[in-house]
């Protein structure tokens, strides 16, 4: 699944969920590049000051979603979703699934939570930190942009925090929307498994899903087709993500 030291740490903006789902929505509905940005720079300036900030959020946010990229069919495949899909969460499921796939990290800040919120309850900064920078090195970059994807998954309500400053898990999130949920699958297969064959229980259980039903994941992807089961024996059921059929 590869080292997740050698991945680039690229975080270090304070986007909102809001900023986010905006900017899905107006590429979701065809707005040109030109009029997106515009219309962006106003949603971001309600609420960010600065010509500095607003133009890196921008940056960030104009990679996810109209600037070219090597997953083009994820992304088209996710403005279909948004636009037919009932999912009453589509535009956070959605935004999320792009923002990791733009920027791994994040991803890889939301195993590190998965990871602690698996053995114990909440998690404190600190610990958050000190897990982090063991796997990426005590860095400058590593502890603010770990602290900023931190405020991320708060402000989409993946985690709870106290007045202590403990955080902790919410219900998991179940995607009704099958095809939503196999999108969202297909994305964790890039990201985590360089679309290599996954131990079904290892993956029901995977630390990146932590904020999700990872079975209903699996269970979604197997009806609609995007990934197939593989059983290596009576005990050992492995996923394969498929290939898309060409038209």
């Amino acid at each position: 699944m590869g080292d997740p030291a050698k991945k680039p740490i690229v975080f270090i903006s304070n986007l909102t969920p809001e900023w986010l789902e905006s900017g899905l929505r107006l590429a979701a509905c065809g707005i040109e590049r030109d009029p997106w940005k515009e219309q962006m720079v106003e949603i971001i300036s309600q609420t960010s000051k600065g010509a500095e900030n607003i133009r890196k959020s921008l940056r960030y946010l104009r990679h996810i979603y109209i600037e070219p990229t090597e997953y083009t069919e994820l992304r088209a495949e996710a403005f279909n979703l948004y636009n037919s899909s009932t999912e009453l969460k589509r535009e956070k499921i959605i935004s999320w699934g792009l923002a990791i796939l733009t920027y791994p990290f994040l991803n890889e800040v939301s195993a590190t939570l998965g990871r602690l919120l698996r053995v114990q309850n909440d998690v404190k900064l600190e610990q958050f930190i000190r897990k982090l920078t063991d796997t990426y090195g005590e860095k400058e970059t590593v502890v603010r942009s770990g602290t900023r994807c931190l405020k991320l998954i708060v402000e989409e309500g993946f985690l709870l925090r106290s007045s202590l400053g403990f955080y902790s898990l919410p219900p998991t999130l179940k995607i009704q929307d099958q095809k939503l949920a196999a999108w969202l699958l297909k994305i964790w297969f890039i990201l985590n498994s360089n679309q290599s064959p996954a131990d079904r229980t290892a993956l029901s259980n995977h630390p990146a899903l932590v904020f999700f039903d990872a079975p209903s994941l699996i269970e979604a992807g197997l009806r609609t087709g995007a990934v197939s089961l593989d059983r290596m024996s009576f005990s050992q059921d492995t996923i394969v993500l498929n290939k898309p059929t060409s038209n």
